[in-house]
């Protein structure tokens, strides 16, 4: 089952900005699976939002620009830029990281559409886990406030989680993740 957390620091200069997105985004983290024995797959840290459009192979400076912009126009400076959470799942939950990115486009797209996001599927431990980045002011100049964000996050990943099971025990797809 997955464990949500929403990581208690705050990003307020421009330097703690560039240096969370190039972690988030970093593709030694993002690129190779050692642990479940699926050894490398796509990069999972390239698909991000900025403004009204996808960016597919957006870079983590392009993407820090682009808060820390929204936040200095929004004159946003002495405060929080970015939200930093963290979605993981265990060992064994048989989930990948080409199972996640469907998850997370979804979740990006219901949740947080009207924000400049990023995410990154670290996949460089044993639990398998995503890195959620989300600018502090919305394209509509408002201030970062969802209401009930971790209970809506939690409901999401449940419901997938119960779904994503059920096919794979369904088609017989097990061997894939043992």
């Amino acid at each position: 089952m997955c464990i949500i957390k929403l990581v208690d620091k705050k990003y307020v200069t421009n330097e703690s900005v560039y240096n969370v997105c190039r972690y988030v985004l970093d593709c030694l983290k993002t690129t190779e699976d050692l642990y479940r024995g699926i050894g490398k797959q796509d990069n999972f840290s390239n698909m991000s939002y900025i403004g009204p459009q996808w960016v597919p192979e957006a870079c983590a400076n392009g993407i820090a620009e682009e808060i820390m912009l929204q936040n200095h126009l929004y004159h946003n400076i002495d405060i929080t830029q970015v939200y930093h959470r963290v979605i993981a799942f265990e060992y064994d939950d048989l989930v990948n990281g080409n199972d996640l990115k469907s998850l997370m486009d979804y979740i990006m797209t219901t949740i947080y559409s009207d924000y400049t996001w990023t995410y990154g599927i670290h996949m460089d431990t044993k639990n398998i886990h995503v890195h959620i980045l989300v600018s502090a002011i919305s394209r509509h100049w408002r201030r970062f406030n969802i209401s009930y964000e971790v209970e809506r996050l939690y409901s999401i990943c449940c419901n997938w989680y119960e779904k994503h099971c059920d096919y794979i025990m369904r088609t017989g797809k097990l061997e894939r993740y043992i």
